[in-house]
Order: structure tokens, then C-alpha cells, then sequence
């Protein structure tokens, strides 16, 4: 079964209403953050967020194989190591990881970029995306 931020809120249900620890996987738990948001946090990085909008952003965290197969298992795409960079897959293609990253259900990507401390946001599709990163 795929995650979505409402499978993600009833494990919150099953917990205590503001975190949920999976026994099985460690150090690995929901957390309610603001503005409705889920984080999948492990090892004290909120490396899946669960949007009520139906978004994701996605963190690397501490880089590590383990953050990477929680990547895999909660986020809504395909996400592979090759020659030490991350590459996300979907139906309409392949492109780099970064952190911030914002993905829809579908594909669609939000990226999030920084500028001398200036954040803006730009919509792409992933078939467009690569060398469109940064404006």
C-alpha cells in the first residue's frame, strides 16, 4: 500500500494523536508538525513530510542508506543511488535529489531553491526539470 497523508494520519490516531513510533523500523516515527503537515522523522531529520494538499518534500538527512530505504518506502516515488548522487523516478523520467525537493502523488515537482538567502519556488514537471533547477 502506497503512503498518502491520510494513511499517514490515522498511524497518528493509533499513536498518541502527536507522534506515532514504529516499532519495527528504528528510530522512526510520525510526527504532527504545524499547519497539519506529518513528518516521517528518523534520526532527527524529518526526511518525508506528508502535506494535507497531498504534496511531499523530501530531506536527505544524514545521507545514509537506511535514510534512503525510508525514502523509498514512505516517499511517492522511486528513488535510486547512482555514481553517489540520488536520482528520483517516475513515469515521466529521472532526475537529481535535493533537499526541499516537493513532489505531488503524480510526478509533478515544486523545487525549492536557494539564492544569497533569498527562497523561491518554481513549478516544473519532471520531464523539464533537469537544468531548469536553478532560474
Amino acid at each position: 500500500m502506497t503512503w498518502n497523508y491520510t494513511r499517514a494520519v490515522m498511524m497518528l490516531w493509533i499513536g498518541d494523536g502527536d507522534t506515532y513510533v514504529f516499532p519495527n523500523l528504528a528510530q522512526t516515527c510520525f510526527v504532527k508538525g504545524q499547519d497539519g503537515d506529518i513528518h516521517l522523522n528518523y534520526r532527527g531529520a524529518n526526511v518525508v513530510t506528508f502535506h494535507p494538499d497531498g504534496t511531499f518534500t523530501l530531506n536527505s538527512g544524514d545521507k545514509t542508506e537506511t535514510t534512503l530505504s525510508r525514502l523509498r518506502k514512505f516517499g511517492p516515488l522511486d528513488i535510486f543511488s547512482k555514481n553517489e548522487r540520488w536520482i528520483l523516478s517516475s513515469q515521466e523520467g529521472e532526475f537529481e535529489f535535493f533537499d526541499g525537493i516537493r513532489v505531488d502523488y503524480w510526478g509533478k515537482v515544486e523545487a525549492e531553491t536557494e539564492d544569497d538567502d533569498d527562497r523561491y519556488a518554481t513549478e516544473m514537471t519532471v520531464d523539464n526539470q533537469i537544468g531548469k533547477m536553478y532560474l
